[in-house]
C-alpha cells in the first residue's frame, strides 16, 4: 500500500480516510490521435517499489505493448501503443491482470476551444452556473470542464443541466471524479518534507489537458468560488 511519510509515526484516522493507499490509475483513455492509451493516476511514493514493469495486451487485435512511464512530479502518467481496434486492454504486472475498458478521447470535441475548468464538490449548482456564465461574459471562454469530486447534494445531470442554460457554451462536461483529494500531512511539515498529499487534483490535470484540452486554444484552471479579473491579461490572449 501507499504510505505516507515516515509510516512507523501514527496519523490521526481522519488523516487516513483521505489518503490514497491503494489507487494505481485512475483513468485509461484513448490518445487523442488514436494510436495509443493514456494511465493516469496520483504519485506512487512508496508504492514504486512494489510496481514492476507493466504490459499490456489488446483485448480485440491481440498485440501486446510495454506501458512506458513518463515522470511527472504529482501524477503518475504511463503510455503504450495499442491499435484503435482495441476497446479494452488487459493490464499486467507483478503477477496480477486486470481486464480495462479503454476510455474516449474528446480532444476533438473541444479543438481551438477556450476551456475553464475546475474541480467541485457540494456548491450550488445555481452559483456554478453563475460561474461560468462569469467565464463566458469576462473571458470569452465557450467550454467548461467539471470534475465533480463526491457531491452529495445533486447528481451530475442537475450540475448538466444548470450549465446547459448558460449562453455561449459550446460544450461542456461534468465528469464524475469519485477519488480522494488528499489532506494536510503534520507529520510531514513537522519534518520540513512535502506536506500536503494530493490525489484527485493533480490527475484531474492530467486528465483535462491529455483527454479534452490537447488542441485547445485555451486553458484556465480556477476554483469555483474565484472569479478572475484583469484589465491585462486574459484567457483570450493565451495559447496552449
Amino acid at each position: 500500500m501507499r504510505q505516507p511519510v515516515s509510516p512507523e509515526t501514527p496519523r490521526s484516522e481522519q488523516f487516513m480516510a483521505e489518503f490514497d493507499q491503494r489507487g494505481i490509475f485512475y483513468s485509461v483513455f484513448r490518445s487523442e490521435d488514436g494510436q495509443g492509451v493514456w494511465f493516469i493516476g496520483p504519485e506512487l511514493k512508496s508504492l514504486s517499489a512494489h510496481i514492476g514493469p507493466m504490459n499490456i495486451l489488446g483485448c480485440q487485435s491481440g498485440i501486446q505493448s510495454d506501458v512506458k512511464i513518463i515522470k511527472s512530479r504529482a501524477a503518475f502518467i504511463g503510455y503504450a501503443t495499442l491499435p484503435a481496434e482495441d476497446t479494452q486492454l488487459k493490464l499486467l504486472f507483478n503477477g496480477l491482470e486486470f481486464r480495462v475498458s479503454i476510455g474516449a478521447n474528446y480532444c476533438e470535441e473541444f479543438r481551438s476551444n477556450r476551456i475553464v475548468y475546475a474541480i467541485n464538490k457540494d456548491n450550488s449548482a445555481k452559483w456554478v452556473s453563475d460561474w461560468a456564465k462569469f467565464y463566458v461574459s469576462e473571458h470569452d471562454a465557450d467550454s467548461v470542464v467539471i470534475f465533480d469530486n463526491k457531491s452529495k447534494h445533486y447528481k451530475r445531470d442537475q450540475l448538466e443541466n444548470a450549465l446547459g442554460n448558460v449562453v455561449g457554451l459550446k460544450h461542456f462536461r461534468v465528469i464524475e471524479w469519485p477519488f480522494k483529494f488528499g489532506a494536510l500531512d503534520p507529520i510531514a511539515q513537522q519534518l520540513n518534507k512535502p506536506f500536503y498529499t494530493m490525489f484527485a487534483q493533480p490527475v484531474a490535470h492530467m486528465e483535462l489537458y491529455l483527454r479534452y484540452g490537447y488542441h485547445a486554444k485555451s486553458i484556465l484552471n480556477v476554483d469555483i468560488d474565484e472569479l478572475v479579473l484583469s484589465k491585462k491579461r486574459s484567457i483570450r490572449f493565451s495559447v496552449c
